[in-house]
């Protein structure tokens, strides 16, 4: 295509129409290879050759906006990404009007920049307008219906409406098993999105059979080693450690690991997501020398991609902290929770649920170290968050408050013991909230250290 280029610039020159269409053609094959700069440099000449001869407002200047636009969306500079997609709107209203599927595949476009930018309001509003146009123009049983309806599933799964998102799915997969059949890859993409919309209603075992009819699809169409297979199977695995079934979580993650990464690489994010993932099923299994190693693993490759004081590195640290807890190395779990710690501070609100889990968790390790002072004060921090997100009255308060009175009586602190265990007392005293256990426990304590 660059030799019909340079034959095109020879024989018409460079700022003729014909030329510009080799340019939008080069510039998206470029694009489809991921060459983005390139891509969008080449049509940033095809847009300024059309608009010179077709005038700004022209159908095909308006054709070249849209892949301008979309250019910049993959290069992720979604501001201009949508004023080019905006300009090539207003053109197709006015020339094809507001109910034309050309003006509804623009609509399409922007709704995926607003999507990427995080305002799914503004996302489900484009795709409700598209919904619109396509049931008009092609019916409710078109191909190209249950493909909106299939995204304007996963944007109210966005916004958290997973009701919604279920219903628009199921519409979205009975339209396209009609089309292409049930066992076509189309249809194993609806069933994946279904089943994750399970998953977050808390349905896990129709998300598991959803997702095991999805990888049946894939492993005939794509072979056992498919990159879609990998990702199915990691989805699929996590599915039976949300069931409890940690023994089948682990088999199968470990089959989607060398699939992912032989596509990713070794140290890939997506590679330490599964890794992460496998961690947590060993950690389940009460596993911990193994569930050490994956997230040592895991913490290499997220250091590397996204450095040191990133949250998704935080994450990390924080899990491999309490890993080396459950090892009785607590040095180490101090070590790493602090480093933890100073990351949820930095990118968090002061008063941030993971701020105050990890205050939790290190306050344990002090305790376990003997340091009670330093356990007391990080309670004190924590037990002020606790009662703020979920009130003073909730069971994990209580469990905080239980904490504390337990790190006073260390630091023979009687009467702060005292007050503070009654408090977890009458929390604990809700039938519905506490188990005769924590309710003996907290009555023989009591009874050793009524001091006033």
């Amino acid at each position: 295509m660059i030799r019909a280029l340079e034959i095109f610039e020879n024989f018409y020159g460079k700022d003729h129409p014909e030329t510009a269409i080799i340019l939008m053609n080069l510039g998206n094959a470029y694009g489809d290879s991921g060459e983005y700069e390139k891509h969008k440099n080449l049509l940033i000449r095809a847009l300024e050759i059309k608009e010179k001869h077709f005038g700004k407002y022209h159908p095909k200047s308006g054709k070249a906006l849209i892949n301008l636009g979309n250019a910049y969306f993959s290069l992720g500079d979604y501001e201009k990404a949508r004023n080019f997609l905006n300009r090539a709107l207003s053109i197709d209203e006015k020339h094809f009007g507001m109910y034309h599927p050309e003006t509804g595949k623009i609509l399409g476009n922007l709704s995926n920049v607003y999507n990427d930018m995080g305002d799914y309001e503004k996302a489900g509003d484009f795709l409700i307008r598209v919904l619109a146009i396509f049931l008009k123009h092609y019916g409710p049983d078109h191909p190209e219906t249950g493909k909106i309806l299939c995204l304007l599933g996963n944007n109210y799964g966005s916004l958290g409406d997973h009701q919604q998102q279920r219903d628009f799915l199921i519409r979205s997969l009975s339209i396209i098993e009609k089309v292409f059949g049930k066992d076509h890859p189309n249809t194993a993409k609806i069933l994946n999105n279904l089943g994750n919309a399970y998953g977050c209603l808390g349905d896990y075992k129709k998300r598991m059979d959803f997702l095991v009819r999805a990888l049946k699809i894939e492993e005939k169409h794509y072979g056992v080693d498919h990159l879609v297979v990998g990702t199915t199977l990691t989805n699929l695995g996590n599915v039976y450690g949300q069931l409890g079934d940690y023994t089948q979580q682990t088999d199968i993650l470990n089959r989607a690991l060398p699939i992912l990464e032989r596509f990713y690489g070794m140290n890939h994010p997506q590679t330490g997501i599964i890794l992460f993932s496998l961690s947590n099923a060993h950690q389940s299994m009460g596993n911990y020398e193994k569930q050490k190693e994956f997230l040592i693993l895991t913490l290499k490759i997220f250091e590397k991609q996204y450095g040191n004081d990133h949250l998704q590195t935080g994450v990390i640290l924080g899990s491999l902290g309490n890993s080396y807890g459950y090892l009785g190395d607590y040095e180490k779990q101090k070590k790493y929770l602090t480093l933890a710690l100073e990351i949820f501070e930095k990118h968090y609100c002061k008063d941030h649920p993971q701020i105050a889990m990890t205050l939790t968790n290190l306050s344990n390790a002090y305790g376990s170290l003997g340091e009670y002072e330093k356990q007391r004060d990080f309670l004190v921090r924590a037990l002020a968050m606790k009662e703020k997100q979920f009130g003073k009255d909730h069971p994990i308060t209580g469990t905080t408050l239980t904490n504390l009175g337990n790190a006073c009586l260390s630091l023979g602190e009687y009467k702060n013991a005292r007050d503070f265990l009654i408090r977890a007392l009458k929390i604990n005293e809700n039938p519905l909230e506490a188990t005769i256990h924590k309710l003996v426990s907290h009555l023989t304590v009591l009874a050793m250290y009524m001091v006033i």
